[in-house]
């Protein structure tokens, strides 16, 4: 990895997040803040613009992660990887027209999440 990514958490259970935050950390990318729903994830958007969002399908609020991360697409075109312990097809569908970079079942193993992110990252840059 030659970049540090800056990556945005969007998690309502504290415990996940803090515990994804700390793997995030050692694989050495930034994690700029943790949202435990939309208006969180905004707010922390707007101060800094995160390259990935890693982000949770249930989320705080009456705006789930789904609809939360098509909106960060809308405004920053923000690469998206899904964590979730949701693989119903109506999920995944959804999902889907978010363009996301991964959808991955909790809980993920830090492998398959670094290999998803700099996957996500390569297509972005590639893409540009």
């Amino acid at each position: 990895m030659s970049e540090r990514y800056k990556v945005l958490i969007v998690e309502d259970e504290r415990v996940v997040a803090k515990d994804l935050a700390l793997t995030i950390e050692s694989m050495g990318y930034d994690v700029i803040g943790s949202a435990a729903s939309r208006d969180e994830a905004l707010a922390i958007c707007a101060q800094t613009v995160p390259d990935i969002v890693l982000m949770d399908i249930r989320i705080k609020g009456s705006v789930d992660g789904i609809d939360t991360a098509k909106e960060l697409l809308e405004l920053y075109g923000l690469n998206v990887i899904y964590l979730t312990a949701h693989a119903d097809v109506a999920s995944i569908d959804r999902a889907k027209r978010t363009r996301p970079h991964a959808y991955l079942l909790k809980p993920v193993k830090p492998g398959e999440l670094q290999g998803a992110i700099e996957i996500a990252m390569f297509k972005k840059t590639t893409a540009s």
